[in-house]
């Protein structure tokens, strides 16, 4: 029988495999005394022409007030419905990112699903569908944002097109790297046209990425992709002058990222102090991320801030103490719908899948995929080394957990905290102080947590 089941979990594509046993948790799991509520769009995804062979992207906002997690899954269709649909792999954030057909039409959805763990059961909510007509001639995208880079509107304008912005758009346009209102008429000839009610910074190039150390309260939007090349790179912000601005991503890549050095606080940026990260998709190179104490794909040290829908792939990620894929350490601060797929490696103790330590702050609906080693280390964790006064909601990983003591599933060390519904598939291996899910804890709770012990598989 168990050869049987092993044959069919590997016949699953690990989306497959995900909706799999995130229904598990949905089905068996989730206790309380009433449902989750429903989550509400308040806005929805908007129908555009796009021109045929090119990228483009869709956005959707909701949320809920019982303090569940959202969870989305896009889907696309041959017709104007919310039935029948095909499930995008990968696309489960707020942001999908779609490549236009070469003619007709093309239509896209969300699904929108709050998971609280408190309640008895789940709410999804469907958007309604964005229909795209696909041209021969080029359009460009003109998005406003304002001081705070929450997105006003998206604009779709016919390339060659002169246009007046005040019949747009409501107010002044200021282009993203200018103080300078636009008067007059414009021409649409870019690519991507980003405009805000004050001024936030348009990023497109690797310099223009470096010079946020310039500015480290400023706000920025990536204009488009960035390609790092693989050479080394210095993480933006230090613990003397740390980043406090906000960054958003919009779904858009950073590339070939490579740090490489023997001081503190590594990776895209060093010190995160109540700053702000979002929608960045990050690639790290072949050459990886290594550092000294407080390593991470996104941040070396987060105090006070916040990191969202976040992506960080590739290339191993190595350090002291302190290391993790998303961020070596945090402070206070909150980790939301994140996902990484990178080996992490280190000499020394707290180190974890998401993060290798976080004290007083919360993880929620993440999903990592590597192996996290430190072989002579404490505090070894699939989701968090160790974990302090902090609440671990809805995490999924696979990979093989491996220190030598306090080690576990979801977390080394748990002190005065929570980890709900946590799934690992991998092994747990260690000397002392072992577990599934938990190594061991001080007046910690754990519920519903499982880790099945099998060598997980590509």
């Amino acid at each position: 029988m168990a050869v049987v089941l092993m044959a069919k979990f590997k016949a699953l594509s690990l989306s497959k495999l995900k909706v799999l046993f995130l229904s598990i948790f949905l089905g068996f799991f989730l206790v309380g005394c009433g449902g989750a509520q429903t989550p509400e769009i308040t806005i929805q995804p908007k129908s555009k022409v796009a021109t045929a062979g090119t990228e483009s992207t869709l956005q959707v906002t909701a949320s809920v007030s019982d303090g569940g997690v959202l969870f989305y899954q896009w889907y696309s269709n041959t017709k104007n419905s919310t039935e029948g649909g095909t499930a995008i792999e990968g696309a489960n954030t707020d942001v999908l990112t779609f490549t236009a057909p070469s003619e007709g039409f093309a239509y896209y959805y969300v699904v929108i699903t709050n998971i609280d763990a408190n309640a008895s059961s789940y709410a999804s909510v469907t958007s309604d569908v964005a229909v795209i007509t696909v041209v021969d001639y080029p359009v460009y995208e003109v998005s406003f944002y304002d001081k705070d880079l929450k997105l006003l509107n998206v604009e779709t304008v016919r390339g060659g097109e002169t246009i007046n912005p005040s019949e747009v758009q409501w107010g002044s346009w200021y282009p993203l790297n200018s103080n300078v209102a636009v008067s007059g008429e414009l021409n649409i000839n870019s690519d991507t046209l980003l405009f805000a009610v004050a001024n936030v910074k348009g990023i497109s190039s690797r310099a223009e990425l470096e010079a946020i150390n310039s500015d480290l309260d400023g706000r920025y939007v990536l204009e488009s992709n960035v390609d790092l090349g693989g050479s080394a790179w210095t993480p933006i912000g230090t613990e003397n002058k740390p980043f406090t601005g906000r960054l958003s991503g919009k779904a858009r890549k950073i590339t070939g990222l490579t740090v490489n050095t023997s001081d503190n606080y590594a990776g895209l940026f060093g010190y995160v102090k109540g700053g702000h990260i979002i929608a960045v998709r990050v690639d790290v190179h072949s050459n990886g991320i290594e550092g000294g104490d407080y390593v991470g794909g996104i941040a070396g040290y987060v105090n006070l801030g916040t990191i969202t829908a976040v992506t960080v792939s590739g290339g191993d990620i190595k350090g002291k103490s302190y290391v993790g894929a998303i961020a070596g350490a945090v402070r206070v601060g909150t980790i939301t719908a994140t996902t990484s797929s990178n080996n992490i490696e280190a000499t020394g103790n707290r180190v974890g899948g998401v993060t290798g330590d976080i004290s007083i702050g919360t993880i929620t609906a993440t999903y990592t995929r590597g192996d996290i080693k430190s072989s002579s280390g404490e505090y070894v964790g699939g989701i968090a080394g160790y974990s302090d006064l902090s609440t671990i909601t809805a995490t999924f990983g696979i990979g093989e957990v491996t220190g030598k003591k306090y080690v576990g599933g979801a977390v080394g060390y748990l002190r005065y905290g929570s980890v709900v519904a946590s799934y690992l598939h991998g092994k747990v291996n260690g000397d002392d102080k072992v577990g599934k899910v938990v190594g061991d804890k001080k007046l910690g709770i754990v519920l519903f947590g499982f880790t099945d012990g099998l060598s997980w598989f590509s």
